[in-house]
Order: structure tokens, then sequence, then C-alpha cells
């Protein structure tokens, strides 16, 4: 069982850093090719994907929480299909929602809501009715991801995923280099890929669910949503309010600062994503783990797993998120090759970069709780949370540009996350809140520490951005090092007795 979750965490990881990868490849190249303005036209899509998605997300978590069960009997694969088609068929209807709002909004969007500079009206609104079907067919090709994870075959599920964004990315330079190089080009070859995409995944789930059986649906099976409505509107709840949350800043900023704006404080945002690789990989494995020891009602074993797990992926986080947020400015610069994009952000990067990367510290809790069928602690967040942001972050925006909204995030994010931890420990975990200092706020302030000096000396030579870089990367990796042999040697320990096994094994084999 350990060397499976290590085998399918790893295979997460890789995902995961393939994603982020891709972003670091790839961004540069389109900002090259297609113009900063244009770019930024790509980052407001990302803002819509997440606020569109929003209609589904609620099922699409669900159904992976429901193929989670061990069960194989032919009876519950056909309970299963029958919820896949019932869900489907509401994913369609969600569908139809999507890509109205997309095409009757566009020129509404185009010619008011954003600030355009040099970009054409109606190649924009094209462009955002080519993004509105584009978000559409990845919503559906969630669902069918999601099928996969609940049924554990979370290596191909992350194949299809690897395969699916690199044809996507490495295909559409091809097209812009070789057809034309503008944003409509851009999503053409998008809804290209994105539609045998759903093709190939929802085959293979269909057929595994059927085998060899004929498992026939029919309208009245819909009522097989009964048992599962509760659960899926706490996480629309949950969904809605992290939607808020995490974008209405951005949407206050394309309404009422530049799109190169948007651009420079999007790009800085997908930087601080960096720091939810290592918990997002643990949590998409760990997940299958807690669902299946609430199952069987094994309540201390969960409690153990979460303090283990939770332990490793703080550590990971916080080395990455104090050294990102600390050098955010020479990243953006040898990142993106654009100084107009660094330095649009100088000033707020550390605080947008910080304060957004601090919710990935609760993303095993998240996923603990989510396992367990509880949704209410986050519901509460959102509630508490969604005047704030609809209230200050526009005030923010507004007076203080993207110093403002960076500000509200990192204030936001610092408070939540230090509430909702403890929160968490009190009435879900209840053990020691001891744990939330040592495994957290320890190794945070140890890490930042570490990184601050590290700017400081750096600063004091005035070296080059990427040679400052290299130094900053080698020098959060000996903090990882050092934060895991102060407060995690055991893992340490177990890592190296893992390696000397597998050596020792081969060497038998031979």
């Amino acid at each position: 069982m350990i060397e499976k979750f290590g085998i399918h965490t790893g295979v997460n990881l890789i995902s995961r850093f393939w994603t982020m990868l891709s972003a670091f490849i790839f961004v540069p190249i389109y900002i090259s090719l297609l113009g900063v303005e244009s770019y930024s036209l790509i980052t407001f899509f990302v803002t819509m994907q997440i606020i569109l998605s929003l209609l589904g997300v609620g099922l699409s978590k669900t159904l992976r929480k429901e193929f989670a069960s061990n069960d194989n009997s032919e009876e519950e694969n056909n309970r299963k299909f029958k919820l896949l088609k019932s869900i489907e068929l509401i994913y369609f209807f969600i569908l139809l929602i999507i890509l109205g709002i997309s095409f009757f909004s566009s020129n509404y969007i185009a010619e008011r809501w954003l600030n355009i500079e040099t970009l054409d009206i109606p190649v924009v609104s094209t462009a955002i009715k080519l993004m509105g079907t584009s978000i559409a067919l990845q919503l559906l090709a969630n669902l069918y991801i999601g099928c996969l994870f609940g049924l554990d075959f979370q290596i191909r599920a992350n194949i299809y995923q690897v395969i699916w964004s690199a044809a996507k990315n490495i295909g559409v330079i091809l097209v812009l280099i070789y057809i034309y190089p503008n944003i409509i080009s851009f999503y053409t070859w998008h809804l290209f890929i994105d539609v045998f995409y759903i093709i190939i995944i929802r085959r293979y789930v269909i057929k595994h669910l059927r085998k060899n059986s004929v498992i026939k649906w029919r309208i009245n099976d819909l009522v097989i949503l009964k048992t599962i409505w509760k659960y899926s509107l706490g996480l629309l709840i949950i969904s809605f309010g992290f939607t808020i949350n995490t974008q209405v800043d951005k949407m206050v900023i394309s309404n009422l600062l530049s799109l190169t704006a948007l651009g420079a404080y999007s790009t800085t945002f997908i930087l601080a994503n960096i720091t939810s690789i290592i918990p997002t990989a643990i949590g998409n494995t760990i997940f299958t783990k807690f669902a299946y020891l609430s199952s069987v009602n094994n309540v201390n074993e969960q409690k153990k797993l979460f303090l283990k797990v939770n332990k490793i992926s703080s550590i990971f986080i916080v080395s990455t998120m104090s050294f990102t947020s600390i050098f955010a400015y020479e990243i953006l610069i040898v990142w993106t090759g654009s100084y107009e994009i660094a330095n649009l952000m100088k000033n707020s990067a550390f605080f947008l970069v910080f304060g957004f990367s601090l919710n990935s510290i609760q993303l095993i809790a998240y996923e603990y709780l989510l396992a367990n069928g509880k949704t209410k602690l986050n519901n509460i967040q959102t509630f508490v949370s969604i005047p704030y942001v609809l209230i200050v972050t526009p005030i923010l925006v507004s007076f203080y540009g993207l110093m403002g909204a960076s500000i509200s995030v990192f204030t936001l994010m610092t408070l939540s996350t230090i509430v909702y931890l403890f929160a968490f420990n009190k009435y879900f975990l209840k053990e020691k809140p001891v744990w939330i200092i040592n495994d957290v706020f320890l190794p945070l302030t140890l890490a930042l520490l570490l990184a601050v000096l590290t700017k400081a000396f750096l600063n004091y030579y005035s070296i080059e951005p990427q040679y400052t870089l290299i130094i900053a990367i080698s020098m959060g990796l000996i903090t990882l090092l050092i934060l895991f042999c102060i407060f995690d040697f055991a893992s340490m320990k177990r890592l190296v007795y893992w390696i000397k096994e597998k050596r020792l094994s081969n060497k038998r084999v031979i």
C-alpha cells in the first residue's frame, strides 16, 4: 500500500510539475509570438474558465468520491454507470449555459469591460466565443478525469492529462508559426484538441464500467441524484467562495486597469501556483485513501495519515513559497523575458505570491474533510470571506492598483489560513494544536528568514537576475533539506531506508 501511494503521488507530482513547467516554457513563447496584450487576453481566459467551471465543479468532485469505493461488483458498476450518465445529462445543460453566456456577452466584454489598447474589438469578441466553447469542453473532460481518479486509475489519468496539455501547447506554437500568429488561431487549435481528448477518455471510462455487460440508462435513473445532492451542493458553495476569493481581484483589474496590467498580475498569480504542485499531487493521491478509511470508519488511522502527510506537504510548501515570493521579481524577468510585466509587479509580487501560497497549506485538510463528506467549515469560510472580497478588494484596487489587489489577497489568505487550521483541528481532527505550530508556522518562519538573508546577500553584491535565480533555487533546496532534518527527520530516514531496500532487491534480481 505504501509503495502504491508513493507511485501514485509520484505520477501526480510529475503531472503537476509538467503543468507548471509548461507554463514556464510556453508563456515567454506566447508573449514573443502574440505580444503582451494578446497574451494578457489568454490570462483573462483563465479567469473566465474558473468562473464558468463553477457550474459543474461540485458534481465532478462528487462523482470522484462516489467512484472511490473498492466495491467492483457488477451491481456497483451499474450504479456508477447510471450515476455518470445522470450527471452527464446535467452537464450537457451546463455546457449550453456556458456557450450562451460566452456568445451573448462577448461583444459587451470586448467593447465595454476590457480596456483594450491595440487589439481589434471583433477579434477579441470572436476569441471570447472560442474561449467559452473551450471552457465548456474542458469542464466535460474534467468529469471523466474525475472518474478515472476515483477508480484509482491515477497513472492513466495523469498520462491523458500530460499528453493533452503537450498536444495543446506544442501544437499551438506550430500553428502560430506556420499558419497565423493571432489569438483566433490559438483557440481554434485548443478546441480541436479538446474534442479528441473528450472522446478518448469518455470511451475508456464507459468501456470500463460496462465491462462485458450491457447497461441501459433510462430517464427514471435520474432519481439516483438524490443520494448525492447535499454533498454536491456543499462543494458548489465551497467552489463559489473559492472563485470569488481568487477571481474578483482579476475581474476588477480587468475593468479598472489595462489588459496588460491584468496579464502581469495573472502571470504572477501563475507563479504563486508553484507552491501547490506538491500538496495537489499528494492531495489527489490521498483523497482516495481518506475516502476508503472513512467508508470503513477507521478514524484513528485517518488522523495518523493526515498528520504524517500534512507535515511533509507543509515543509515543501513553506520552503517553496518563501523563496518564490522573496525572489518573485527576478523570476518574472528571467521567466517572461518582459521587463514590462516584471516592473508592473515589482513592488506587489511578494504580497500576491506569499498570500496566495498560504492557500496551499489548507489543501490536505480540505481533502480530509471532503473525503469524510464534511463541507461545513469551508462553507463558513466562504460566507465570511465574500463580503471582504466584494467590498475591500475593489476599493483597494481603485486606490492602489496592483498593489491594492495584492495586499487584499495577502490579508485575506493570512487570516483565513490561520483560522481555518485551528478550526479544522478543534472541530474535526480534535488533536492538540501544537502540530500547527510545529508543522507549519515554525518551518515557515525559518524558511522565510533564510530567504530574506539570501536576498539581502545577493542585493549587496548586485548580481544579475539570472544568476540570482540560480543561487536562490540552490538555497531553496538547501532550506528544504534543513527543514526536513529539523522538523521531519523520520521521513528522511524512511526515504533512505526505502532507497537502500530497493537497491538490495535490484541486486538480488541481478
